[in-house]
């Protein structure tokens, strides 16, 4: 017969009588429910935060700073991983306490190791969340027209999710419930501490309920998104994006941070600084001649940094160049051609033809030879009429692409050596694009061209790297007008017994809508449709405004207004001569009409607040806040009897332009 001494382990073979408890097991499974609830609820709720950050990025589009981009793109990711870790995290609390009241001794192991990551989880999302939000608020403090609402675990979350999962560790890595699981015999539970079969099947069902509600939650809790809308939200910007607009406030007359001249680039002092002929971020791009009666006649192509005003290579020379057209082909090759001169005229005599391709990051010419295409506004008709010509798409002074119109033939691409690349059947005769002004550029680079059909009667689509894009009317109708705006383009239809309609469609001709009795307005940054408008009769039917996705942003009532502007996220509207007023992209909110023009050769550039336009009339320049319509400060054009200065964007930067100095300006002191 076995004693019991004093001292000895209460779980010696004489307790056998004694069973162990199951309360601290049953109580480790009670919150192991409780914390997959929580997790539910958590993934439920990182779901939403993304969705919320998705949906705020897509409104604003590319109008947030780029390193507010990146921040918002981080908590998008640490949102994602959140959800998917609560959604592990709550399977695994489940099945653990599930295990635990079956008594399974592996649940113990499973439970001690999600508590541990459960202990873990929230202080490491907290800590990571707080840096992202930092990054964020730094990166927004100088806008002030945007609300930045966070999305993310707190520190009272935090707390609480490492609480749970304390005090869960604690009951089930205690030594009754090890006890209580691995006993074993029929001494080691009596039939009060079995519960019935019904209980356990009414708690499975429970727990597959909640775990498909929550999972249901996490699918629906994110709207689906409208047909057509791209994944990225990014791809479909409301307005003009403000890295595209000048990048400091002009609420106060500018003055200059640094000036250059004609000398200062090592060129004679009678030289011009030439014309602008390409902007790309800070980088801007110059062509000109050198003026030297001693040598012969040169082109010179050049570059500036305009924040510091540092040239961004040597001057590249070209013997022969009378400075007839210089284009971008992309966002860092220059294509150069001299003119088609015709030796029957005697200031052509001697002149040859030549055409320079030139890398604008390197500051090299890649290629130099007899051109096979001309530049627009040449004399081809009485020198090289079947020789295609460039056309660029799009702004002129942005990071424009190029193509070649064959009259009565079609388009060509235009390739490394500015050559004839892919061609697309059509008359030739492209659509040129409504952009208001060629020489700003406040919108992306237009990727979608337009040229007339072979018989003249309907249009034709292509890219800019030679895909037909055109897409088939619906029978019996035809493609009667073609609008291109950055991200796509919006076709009418017309022609019988289908009612006139437009669709809108994406960069790769892709359909995001399909809209019926409306008209496409040219407006190069957005679509925007009018409805009622047949031999502009001006009916009141307003303007709808659609992003390239094809959703609709807002609705103005400027139906009677045929001129538009886009600036940051405001639309501006005129009948010229007459005032100017605007419209909110997101609220539809209308402001009063200003005496200011934004046609072609009047608008010069905003920071998104204030615009600055040029009075011809009185050769001016005049900084307008369209909300007040309060002018803030003029500069004059003329400054002497021969002497005239020109202000002028490029790329986020503003310049002061005279015929032998280039500035750059900022805001005063």
């Amino acid at each position: 017969m076995n004693t019991v001494r004093s001292g000895e382990a209460a779980d010696g073979p004489e307790h056998a009588s004694n069973p162990p408890s199951r309360e601290t097991a049953r109580w480790a499974a009670i919150l192991c429910f409780i914390a997959a609830f929580m997790c539910l609820v958590g993934t439920g709720w990182s779901a939403y935060a993304r969705w919320a950050t998705d949906d705020s990025l897509g409104r604003l589009g590319g109008h947030l700073p780029q390193d507010a981009t990146s921040a918002l793109g981080a908590m998008d990711t640490l949102n994602t991983v959140v959800a998917v870790l609560n959604a592990i995290l709550a399977v695994a609390l489940v099945v653990g306490g599930i295990m635990l009241l079956r008594r399974k001794p592996a649940g113990r192991i499973v439970v001690a190791v999600a508590g541990v990551f459960l202990l873990l989880a929230p202080v490491v999302t907290h800590v990571l969340a707080t840096q992202i939000w930092s990054r964020l608020v730094a990166a927004m403090s100088e806008t002030s027209d945007v609300e930045v609402m966070r999305f993310g675990p707190g520190l009272g979350t935090m707390i609480r999710g490492v609480l749970v999962a304390l005090v869960m560790l604690g009951l089930v890595l205690a030594p009754s419930t090890k006890r209580w699981l691995t006993c074993q015999g029929a001494d080691c539970t009596d039939r009060r501490d079995r519960p019935p079969r019904r209980r356990w099947v009414v708690l499975v069902c429970a727990v597959v309920v909640a775990v498909v509600a929550g999972g249901m939650a996490v699918v629906h809790w994110r709207p689906l998104s409208s047909p057509g809308e791209p994944s990225n939200a990014q791809e479909a910007p409301v307005g003009t994006p403000k890295d595209r607009l000048i990048g400091f406030a002009l609420d106060r007359q500018p003055v200059p941070a640094w000036q250059v001249s004609v000398t200062d680039l090592g060129f004679t002092p009678e030289t011009r600084v030439g014309d602008l002929f390409a902007a790309v971020s800070d980088r801007a791009y110059f062509s000109t001649l050198r003026s030297d009666p001693d040598k012969t006649v040169t082109g010179l192509v050049y570059g500036l940094d305009t924040k510091t005003g540092k040239p961004l290579f040597p001057p590249i020379e070209m013997p022969g160049w009378a400075g007839v057209t210089c284009s971008t082909n992309g966002p860092s090759v220059a294509v150069c051609v001299t003119d088609s001169c015709p030796d029957s005229i005697i200031s052509c005599t001697g002149q040859h033809e030549q055409l320079w391709v030139i890398d604008l990051d390197e500051g090299k010419v890649t290629y130099t030879g007899d051109p096979k295409v001309q530049g627009a506004g040449n004399l081809e008709s009485r020198s090289h009429p079947g020789r295609p010509v460039l056309v660029p798409l799009g702004p002129s002074h942005g990071a424009s692409w190029l193509v070649a119109s064959a009259e009565g033939k079609g388009v060509y691409g235009v390739g490394s050596q500015g050559e004839p690349t892919w061609f697309l059947p059509g008359n030739g005769d492209l659509v040129s694009v409504e952009i208001n002004d060629p020489r700003v550029d406040d919108i992306a680079p237009l990727t979608v061209g337009i040229q007339k059909s072979s018989s003249g009667n309907d249009f034709r689509v292509f890219s800019v790297d030679g895909r037909d894009l055109t897409p088939t009317p619906p029978q019996g109708q035809r493609v009667a007008e073609v609008r291109a705006y950055v991200g796509g383009f919006a076709v009418e239809f017309d022609g019988g017994p289908r009612p006139r309609g437009v669709g809108l469609y994406d960069s790769d001709g892709k359909q995001v809508a399909m809209l019926t009795g409306f008209y496409a307005m040219a407006n190069p940054a957005m679509p925007i449709i009018a409805q009622n408008r047949p031999g502009k009769n001006y009916d009141t039917g307003g303007l709808q405004v659609y992003t390239a996705a094809g959703k609709p942003q807002v609705n103005v009532p400027a139906s009677i207004l045929d001129h538009f502007r886009m600036i940051g996220t405001k639309l501006y509207a005129g009948e010229p001569p007459g005032a100017w007023r605007s419209w909110d992209l997101f609220t539809g909110q209308q402001g009063p009409a200003c005496d200011m023009q934004l046609d072609s050769g009047e608008y010069v550039g905003s920071d998104g607040t204030t615009v600055i336009w040029r009075d011809i009339s009185n050769q001016e320049f005049i900084a307008v806040d369209p909300a007040t319509c309060q002018t803030l400060w003029k500069v004059p054009v003329k400054t002497g009897d021969d002497s005239f200065e020109v202000m002028q964007k490029a790329g986020t930067s503003l310049l002061r332009l005279t015929e032998h100095t280039i500035a750059g300006l900022r805001p005063p002191a």
